[in-house]
């Protein structure tokens, strides 16, 4: 299958949903399609071949009653990367309110056609409080002011928890040797524990729960901002520095958790991280020693 027919297949897909197409959506999804959506808003989670992992609402029962023209169905789907499996899209998700509030969000959706078939789709939206302050909204007009005082509060006045967490291994390499390393994560990447970083556009990489744009940093070796969830608004990145013995190595994490992500982080992110730094240095040690 070409990179040609991928990107027709996804956007036919877009097309079915903005007209609510449900027969030519079927046909054009895998018997088990996949979707994923960011945990914390009211529809978020997974589902598979149409079974959902928590007891939520579809994106279509949320969505479906706060579009009632085609002004909010349009979702002006843009390719920005594709093969012949995988298509990146941005696109934009509109609603409007019972009391006349509109929301108009850009998502980015990455999608892996299988088989001439749509076979999984994950969407990151770039502001899912806002998300969440509209459906509040819809839900209950009387929450408008509210949601407009919270939103025009001062960041600190913001319920959020600071997130700094720090790695560091001297090695026998000079920096040179090491950032080369660490440019390549299908190398050094412990995939034994966790799949290595996947590239889904220019300088985006999906690991995980995240989305995370490469970004350059004073003094980093490689950088990168977390773009997805909304909830957690930091950076992480590699630096070098001189030491007895060879080069220092460090990976620092510096930022904030909000809301749910707060205990999200505390008690299943960052216990996971620690442990994959840790096996990626003990790599990056082994390539260096073998050298």
């Amino acid at each position: 299958m070409s990179v040609r027919e991928s990107v027709e297949i996804v956007l036919e897909a877009f097309e079915a949903v903005e007209q609510r197409d449900d027969q030519r959506s079927l046909g054009l999804y895998d018997p088990e399609v996949e979707f994923h959506w960011p945990a914390s808003l009211p529809f978020g989670g997974s589902s598979r071949g149409g079974a959902r992992d928590r007891p939520r609402p579809s994106w279509s029962e949320v969505w479906e009653p706060l579009q009632p023209t085609v002004a909010e169905r349009r979702m002006d789907p843009r390719v920005v990367a594709a093969t012949d499996r995988e298509v990146v899209v941005l696109w934009r998700q509109r609603g409007l309110s019972p009391s006349g509030e509109r929301f108009d969000g850009e998502v980015l959706g990455m999608y892996e056609v299988r088989d001439r078939k749509l076979a999984r789709a994950q969407m990151f939206y770039f502001d899912t409080a806002a998300v969440q302050r509209f459906l509040d909204c819809a839900a209950d007009p009387g929450a408008g002011s509210r949601a407009q005082v919270a939103a025009e509060a001062p960041p600190c006045l913001t319920k959020r928890m600071k997130v700094s967490n720090r790695h560091a291994r001297v090695l026998g390499a000079t920096p040179e040797q090491l950032a080369a390393l660490v440019a390549d994560f299908e190398l050094v990447w412990p995939t034994q524990i966790t799949p290595a970083p996947r590239p889904r556009g220019p300088r985006l990489f999906e690991a995980g729960v995240m989305l995370c744009e490469e970004v350059d940093r004073p003094n980093a070796i490689r950088a990168f901002r977390v773009v997805s969830p909304n909830e957690l608004q930091a950076e992480h990145w590699f630096e070098t520095e001189p030491a007895d013995g060879g080069t220092l190595l460090r990976h620092v994490i510096e930022g904030y958790a909000l809301g749910e992500y707060e205990e999200i982080w505390r008690e299943q992110m960052k216990p996971q991280h620690d442990y994959v730094i840790e096996a990626l240095f003990d790599k990056v040690e082994a390539i260096i020693q073998r050298a």
